[in-house]
């Protein structure tokens, strides 16, 4: 039994360090790419800081909506509602349409600053309009009329 387990064990940790060794070529083949494109750069423009850049946020998949997809059901609900509603019920209202799928505490309120966002998007654009907060400091929205 101990000779299995420490032949798995050592297979599973040659997979680990194969996996560690081609990550370590994609590091230095990107570290690479950005001396290049760095080069390229000072060549334009031989002043430019480079101490102030950061790198992109990751952009994280939602594998229960479509990019951009959010916004447009949100919108969809609040033109049919005939009165506010709040962030939390659009939310719970969109996981519905998609049948429902249950989410963590976290992406639920993930999806709450997503539906969110969208709105104050919406909002500055002079869609939308806040009506107020629910009970659970949600904020309340509804369609401007005209």
């Amino acid at each position: 039994m101990t000779s299995y387990t420490v032949t798995s064990l050592v297979d599973r940790r040659r997979e680990i360090m194969r996996e560690q060794a081609w990550l370590h070529r994609e590091i230095k083949a990107t570290e690479e790419a950005i001396v290049h494109i760095d080069a390229v750069i000072r060549l334009y423009d031989p002043g430019y800081d480079f101490s102030q850049l950061k790198a992109k946020r990751p952009v994280t998949e939602d594998d229960v909506f479509r990019p951009g997809e959010v916004p447009l059901l949100a919108l969809d609900f609040l033109r049919n509602a005939s009165e506010a509603v709040s962030t939390i019920d659009l939310a719970k209202h969109l996981l519905e349409l998609k049948g429902s799928p249950r989410l963590s505490p976290k992406r639920f309120q993930s999806l709450s600053a997503k539906i969110h966002a969208a709105l104050q998007t919406q909002f500055r654009r002079g869609i939308v309009e806040k009506a107020g907060q629910s009970r659970t400091r949600s904020i309340l929205w509804k369609i401007k009329r005209q």
